[in-house]
């Protein structure tokens, strides 16, 4: 996919294997917004690979 991401502050990685090229986003999102986050991204066709709660900063 190719999109000016990331919007929601992370990093973009490209993993290539073989013959398929793939988009690794990593993306944080503010507390209490995850889910809304999570549904933007696999709207525009991105596939959640894992997820994983921080620690909470204040």
């Amino acid at each position: 996919m190719s999109n000016n991401l990331p919007k929601s502050g992370g990093s973009t990685e490209t993993l290539v294997d073989d013959e398929v090229v793939y988009d690794v986003e990593t993306v944080r999102a503010i507390r209490g917004r995850e889910a809304s986050t999570i549904k933007k991204w696999l709207d525009e066709g991105w596939e959640l690979e894992s997820e994983s709660k921080g620690k909470l900063r204040t």
